[in-house]
């Protein structure tokens, strides 16, 4: 336990390199611990992988300090520390749309790294569930870095088993793998699971708040700070839509298989199966992966990858909606508003058009 937890520490640090060499991915469909068909790491035929150039990550990151996502430095998941997205950037353009507007939002096009839209951006906010997306990037970091294994059974402690919901039940005493964990947080949103995963990697869940909280300050996230592994209720907890912006348009980079386990509509373990909590995922064309978190101080939030076939990719963070449907309805239009004004990377294939909301065939 204390090797694991000095391990996890020099990965939040960006002092120790993955063992690239050491890393297999298993294959789509491939049979986990719970004995259901799991999507693989690669995710299906329409899991492409949007990947950030360089430009990109210079122009959204706005740093002179990590290098881009090609870079050694960046594949060995070093993070030294970045600036923020600029606070004002130059009359970025506003997206209109028939759902009100949430009291956080911003959408980004992750061609260019330009801020698309934005409005009361830089807010303080309760992440809530969107904090696993920081837990994530930690589990992530332990198991491509060799910290642990995709099969590191992760026990559950009596603490992490009596967790508020969600949760997915494990008995105090049980173990998860640590890949179906990954799955667990992405998909089910498992507070249980997040508590485990934390008290495995650091030996408690305060040492590990405090170790996502270094890495939200080395990533450049200035207004970010956790105080808990699932986003439960907890002053220390709070960040701003375009600190979550830059956390999702860096996992892109540093963890592309991340993305592909955000973006798994439904996700098996044991007899039960769980849908996303993100309705969006599997049935919007356009988002392809995803997160979304609920406290009542919080309202209900979302971050959304979307993209089209020619190409365009943006991001969309919503904070605060009122209700789950009025938030779904918002990054709906934000994402689709976001799309039409993105920048097609030069080469991809114009195959695809988008209008009113609807992808059509180019003439």
């Amino acid at each position: 336990m204390r090797a694991v937890a000095r391990a996890l520490s020099l990965l939040a640090a960006g002092l120790v390199a993955p063992a690239a060499a050491r890393e297999v991915a298993p294959a789509p469909g491939a049979i986990g611990a719970g004995g259901r068909e799991r999507p693989g790491w690669a995710g299906g035929p329409s899991a492409v992988v949007p990947q950030l150039s360089a430009t990109t990550w210079t122009s959204f990151a706005r740093t002179t300090a990590v290098p881009p996502p090609s870079a050694a430095a960046d594949r060995a998941a070093r993070v030294p520390a970045v600036a923020s997205i600029t606070t004002s950037p130059a009359r970025p353009q506003a997206l209109s749309g028939a759902v009100g507007r949430a009291r956080a939002e911003i959408v980004i096009d992750l061609a260019t790294g330009r801020v698309l839209h934005e409005a009361d951006a830089d807010i303080p906010a309760r992440p809530a569930s969107l904090a696993k997306l920081m837990t994530l990037e930690l589990l992530f970091s332990a198991m491509e870095g060799g910290v642990i294994g995709e099969a590191t059974l992760i026990p559950v402690s009596q603490r992490a088993a009596a967790m508020p919901p969600t949760r997915l039940g494990l008995a105090a005493g049980s173990s998860i793998p640590a890949r179906e964990a990954a799955f667990c947080l992405a998909v089910h949103s498992c507070n249980d699971v997040a508590a485990a995963v934390a008290e495995h990697l650091a030996g408690s869940e305060d040492l590990f708040a405090a170790a996502m909280t270094d890495r939200a300050q080395r990533l450049g996230l200035r207004s970010t700070t956790f105080g808990n592994a699932s986003g439960l209720p907890d002053p220390r907890n709070r960040s701003t839509a375009r600190d979550l912006a830059l956390l999702g348009a860096g996992i892109m980079a540093r963890h592309p298989r991340m993305l592909q386990v955000l973006g798994t509509a439904r996700w098996g373990y044991g007899e039960a199966s769980f849908r996303n909590t993100s309705r969006l995922i599997g049935t919007h064309a356009l988002i392809h992966g995803g997160k979304t978190g609920y406290v009542r101080e919080s309202g209900y939030n979302m971050l959304a990858f979307a993209g089209a076939p020619d190409g365009r990719r943006v991001l969309a963070v919503v904070l605060g909606g009122a209700t789950a449907d009025e938030r779904d309805a918002r990054v709906s239009a934000l994402v689709e508003a976001g799309i039409a004004a993105a920048t097609r990377p030069v080469g991809a294939p114009r195959h695809a058009v988008l209008q009113a909301g609807h992808l059509s065939a180019a003439r």
